[in-house]
């Protein structure tokens, strides 16, 4: 039966080999954004951390006035403001704690030939590393100590 099916299409190719062409590569097409979203919706489905999804939280408060809704679709900030964070981070809660925040800064070096560029970074505190299970390539976390006393590190 394939036989058959391999002679028609070789037929319709040699009769109207435009429109031919035009549906394999219509089909092609589609197959591979088909496949593309179901790899993506499967990818971004998993958990980026199993090790670590027990133990990781991630607070919202809604800090906003009645009627503020553009924030997210459930009507909470994306981040808590400092004071908010600040006060989650001495609380007594038995759990570790890190508050983080995407900010940017402006990289400036002392080499000739650099110009200075605002780049996006993310800010964070001393737990951040054991929490999400991240190493360093060189060196290592700083103490609390360092924390307490701010150095610069």
């Amino acid at each position: 039966m394939i036989l058959h099916y391999l002679d028609l299409s070789i037929r319709s190719f040699k009769r109207t080999p435009l429109v031919s062409s035009l549906m394999v590569l219509a089909i092609a097409i589609g197959i591979g954004v088909t496949m593309t979203s179901l790899s993506v919706y499967h990818m971004m489905s998993k958990d980026p951390i199993p090790q670590r999804s027990g133990t990781a939280y991630h607070p919202q408060l809604n800090t906003m006035d009645d009627g503020e809704t553009f924030w997210t679709s459930d009507d909470l900030p994306l981040q808590l403001t400092y004071n908010d964070a600040i006060a989650l981070y001495h609380s007594d809660l038995d759990v570790p704690k890190a508050p983080s925040v995407r900010t940017g800064l402006s990289l400036q070096l002392d080499e000739p030939g650099f110009k200075p560029k605002i780049e996006s970074v993310r800010a964070s505190g001393l737990h951040f590393f054991t929490i999400f299970d991240i190493g360093f390539q060189y060196g290592s976390p700083w103490t609390q100590n360092q924390e307490n006393n701010a150095e610069y590190v």
